[in-house]
């Protein structure tokens, strides 16, 4: 799960998109748009899933996600819905839940900073969660560590497939610039727009379907 922001003609959009890891490729499967820039509220996250889940059963399912993702009452949303989810976290981000209960989160940076893999669990709303830290993989002297958070907490390591969540760029940028070219349209009408980035979906998905078709022959 991811958003971006478009420029379509003179005309910006945000643009919240659910997208399924098929063999390696993120194929969008629920989209909307939105009138406005920045970080999209819980309550509109929220909303969305609740539509989604009347045409997709997300129960199981690991929704990855990065940092603007975030939220007590989102998490629990979630939670309560039976989605699992793995969401990237900011920097000391809910640091004072960890030592409330175990004293830890500096020697927890220590520790992954030093062996490359830290975790815990703790609560938060009653609900239980597991915390992972990562030794950067990019050697990022900005971001040394990266903080994961799930409510999958008996899954060990879960925090690798975090890497899963690049593949939903990759189809932005397929659909924005590389091919489909959605940006260099001058609609303005949000409808029309809605219904020219469907079939630019289906004509991206249909794509995906013949590469893969041919990979495999």
């Amino acid at each position: 799960m991811d958003s971006t922001e478009w420029k379509i003609g003179q005309y910006p959009l945000h643009v919240l998109v659910l997208a399924a890891n098929v063999k390696g490729v993120a194929v969008p499967v629920y989209f909307r748009i939105y009138a406005h820039k920045g970080v999209l509220s819980e309550k509109e996250r929220i909303n969305f899933i609740r539509k989604s889940l009347s045409i997709i059963d997300l129960t199981g399912k690991l929704l990855i996600a990065d940092r603007e993702f975030i939220g007590k009452e989102w998490f629990d949303f979630l939670s309560k819905n039976q989605i699992d989810f793995l969401i990237r976290l900011r920097k000391g981000i809910y640091q004072q839940w960890v030592d409330l209960e175990h004293k830890q989160y500096e020697k927890l940076q220590k520790k992954a900073l030093k062996k490359g893999y830290a975790h815990t669990e703790f609560s938060l709303q009653k609900q239980p969660y597991r915390l992972e830290i990562y030794r950067n993989e990019n050697q990022s002297e900005k971001e040394p560590l990266v903080y994961l958070l799930t409510n999958r907490v008996k899954k060990k390591r879960i925090g690798k497939q975090y890497r899963k969540r690049w593949k939903i760029e990759y189809c932005f940028k397929h659909l924005k610039t590389n091919g489909f070219n959605l940006e260099q349209v001058a609609f303005q009408d949000t409808t029309k727009i809605r219904l020219l980035i469907s079939f630019v979906i289906v004509a991206y998905i249909l794509a995906l379907e013949q590469g893969i078709l041919q990979e495999e022959s």
